[in-house]
């Protein structure tokens, strides 16, 4: 945590050097994210144990303003927002449910061989992530309810091929609550435009509370070949992947450890905005 700390002023100190040759450009910046999801899930008792049958269905709100700093090829952000949540047939006043303070600063470098880099850091949305993080990595409701990121990300792009690092410190040991951060990666290089090799991977490591001392790690991996031959045919996407998973599950309080795998089969066609996605999955739990 303390070198992408230090990497991060770095940054900052060399794009405040080069700023100092072009007269930066001063803007007020604002954002404004709206979510809305709807979850119905119906399930015959025990024989489906991951969830119980319920309805999920909220909207939520992001507003953020700020300044933006800029030059040619630097552009410095600092944004302040709130992120508020309101669940359809809640008892709750509508977005009365105040989730997270956001505040971060955004760094965007664009290089002269046509390449950029950004990096964020503070309380920002999981927007930036780009990752293809398969819903193994974070189901459909995580994303909707865990919508921030509490620490940093660094992303680099250029042709045919992107990467990017995040550090999640999401728990502190305070009382009941555990210490917990993740760190997340992905890459993915475009052979063709309409083949591409990847991979994403997630460490999650769960530590001490005041009451627990088991500290667990469970970290996955996810290499994959997708073909999006959207350009090839007349529709609006027709998208494949296949993938493998690894996973490495250790108590080690107990010193069990569990290494799940697994081979997994997306396919999705969509036209006029309206489409199907299936997913097809062989392995371990």
């Amino acid at each position: 945590m303390k070198k992408l700390l230090l990497l991060a002023v770095i940054l900052s100190v060399v794009s405040i050097d080069l700023w100092a040759q072009e007269k930066p450009k001063v803007a007020f910046d604002y954002e404004l994210t709206s979510n809305t999801y709807f979850d119905n899930r119906e399930n015959d008792g025990p024989s489906v144990p991951f969830t119980p049958s319920m309805t999920l269905f909220g909207q939520a709100l992001t507003p953020m303003v700020g300044v933006s700093v800029s030059n040619s090829d630097i552009t410095h952000r600092f944004m302040l927002g709130v992120d508020a949540t309101f669940y359809f047939g809640s008892s709750q006043k509508p977005f009365g449910r105040l989730d997270k303070v956001l505040a971060y600063y955004r760094l965007d470098k664009k290089f002269s061989d046509g390449s950029r880099f950004r990096a964020v850091g503070g309380v920002f949305p999981k927007t930036f992530y780009e990752g293809d993080y398969t819903r193994a990595f974070v189901s459909d409701s995580s994303r909707f309810v865990s919508r921030n990121c509490q620490g940093l990300s660094f992303y680099y792009e250029r042709e045919k091929f992107f990467a990017e690092m995040i550090c999640n410190w999401c728990g502190m040991k305070e009382g009941e609550s555990r210490e917990r951060f993740q760190i997340w990666s992905a890459a993915q290089y475009d052979f063709f435009p309409w083949m591409s090799l990847g991979y994403a991977f997630s460490f999650d490591h769960l530590a001490c509370s005041d009451l627990v001392s088991n500290v667990a790690d469970n970290h996955l991996l996810r290499p994959y070949l997708a073909f999006d031959l959207s350009s090839l045919v007349p529709f609006q996407k027709l998208y494949a992947d296949i993938g493998a998973y690894v996973a490495y599950q250790r108590n080690r309080e107990y010193e069990t450890l569990y290494i799940p795998t697994g081979v997994e089969l997306n396919t999705e066609i969509r036209n006029w905005n309206v489409g199907v996605r299936n997913t097809l999955y062989v392995g371990n739990n």
